[in-house]
């Protein structure tokens, strides 16, 4: 089974490669809920190699609706094949969303 974790509790040093995947979730109160483009059930994210750049990842949604679409491009730890904890932080953490990760995703074929 997934274990999924708030993005912003991870570690700044962790490390994290291609598949690792994302759920963003739309906050319901206040007026950032307003704000938010995202539907209910949230958007399913995976973190991929780049085919045209080899030093970043990119984001791609598995959502049906933004399926294919890529939303970030996240810069990989120079030399490494990696992204740690504090780059996916920087880049992905906002107040309009909440973030999940996970490292092991059960990814289902319809």
């Amino acid at each position: 089974m997934a274990a999924w974790q708030e993005l912003k509790t991870i570690t700044d040093n962790e490390k994290y490669y291609a598949g690792t995947t994302f759920l963003l979730l739309p906050i319901e109160t206040g007026i950032k809920s307003e704000l938010s483009t995202i539907p209910k059930e949230g958007l399913y994210y995976l973190m991929a190699e780049s085919r045209s750049n080899h030093r970043v990842f990119e984001l791609v949604c598995l959502s049906i609706g933004e399926l294919g679409n890529v939303s970030s491009v996240i810069d990989k730890e120079q030399h490494f094949h990696h992204v740690t904890g504090k780059e996916l932080k920087r880049m992905l953490l906002t107040d309009l969303h909440q973030t999940l990760i996970c490292q092991d995703p059960e990814i289902k074929v319809l």
